[in-house]
């Protein structure tokens, strides 16, 4: 699921079908900018973004399962691509996703990324 929602950010309105599907409908997150973001928030800020990605990868992820139906999925991912102005980027961020089984499905109910310092 967290690797669907990497490769997604390749692609604008598909990607964000694809997020559709993750997120539950009461999701809330906090986005890299510290921007608190509800699940139709989160998908217009997909839809609308002005990069373009050619690179979008999860590099690690830590699972961890909380009972039989609650996990936490703590990562860091890479981004590569240009921006709305043609200047290239490679950034790569720190997230963590609380994820929830509901009625046999798996959602992401929360979530928070923080853009990492180039070292």
């Amino acid at each position: 699921m967290e690797d669907s929602w990497a490769a997604s950010q390749l692609q604008k309105d598909h990607g964000a079908s694809v997020v559709d599907g993750l997120l539950s409908a009461d999701y809330f997150g906090v986005s890299s900018k510290g921007k608190i973001q509800n699940k139709a928030e989160h998908l217009e800020v997909m839809r609308t973004d002005t990069d373009t990605y050619t690179y979008s990868k999860n590099d690690s992820m830590n699972v961890r399962l909380y009972g039989p139906n609650i996990a936490t999925v703590c990562g860091t991912s890479t981004e590569k691509g240009k921006d709305k102005d043609g200047k290239e980027f490679s950034r790569s961020y720190a997230w963590v996703d609380t994820w929830m089984e509901r009625n046999g499905e798996w959602h992401c109910i929360a979530g928070s990324g923080t853009l990492l310092a180039k070292e």
